[in-house]
């Protein structure tokens, strides 16, 4: 079977039995009636490479990266994030998860882009909407930087910031620091 991402025009074998084992999605599509069934080929128009080629690394070793040397960036799990919620791979998103909320990548800034990307491609509810809610919220009211020199996030994330605040109305951010189950999925 091919995966072909369509932004990088890179074609990619990826063993059958590995990617439809790993993810109902596509199971579903290569075993199904669909036309990638007959062609064993798949063609994705949106997949960022650098979140393709770790989802494609993950189905053999099932893991992301080296911890102590090799962290991708926030911006990148939260796109394979993505990428595992549209394949239906909770295990993934779970991992991905556990090194977003890792303390060496707390520190590590999250494009406005990346936000706008995942309120494009969650629901509400989204434990990735959590996160990123919580961590921005956190941001916020511990930073020193007036409000005006901040880059927005999307609108409706700040519509959910605005609720928890008015909600909890803390005098501390404590309220922020959810145990890592808070944002895991069922598998």
């Amino acid at each position: 079977m091919v995966l072909k991402n369509g932004q990088s025009t890179e074609t990619v074998p990826v063993h059958k039995s590995f990617i439809c084992y790993y993810s109902p999605y596509f199971d579903a599509v290569f075993n199904g009636s669909f036309a990638e069934g007959e062609t064993q080929r798949m063609e994705l128009e949106d997949a960022p490479p650098a979140a393709f080629n770790m989802f494609v690394n993950w189905l053999y070793t099932q893991d992301i990266a080296d911890r102590e040397l090799d962290l991708p960036d926030s911006n990148n799990l939260i796109d394979l994030w993505i990428l595992a919620d549209r394949f239906i791979v909770p295990r993934l998103q779970n991992q991905a998860m556990e090194l977003i909320l890792d303390k060496k990548m707390r520190a590590g800034h999250i494009s406005v882009k990346t936000h706008i990307r995942a309120y494009e491609n969650t629901a509400r509810g989204s434990k990735l909407r959590s996160i990123l809610v919580d961590r921005r919220l956190n941001s916020m009211l511990v930073s020193t930087r007036p409000a005006h020199q901040c880059q927005w996030p999307p609108v409706e994330m700040l519509e959910e910031m605005l609720a928890i605040c008015i909600a909890r109305m803390p005098k501390t951010t404590d309220f922020l620091d959810h145990p890592p189950e808070h944002y895991q999925i069922e598998e």
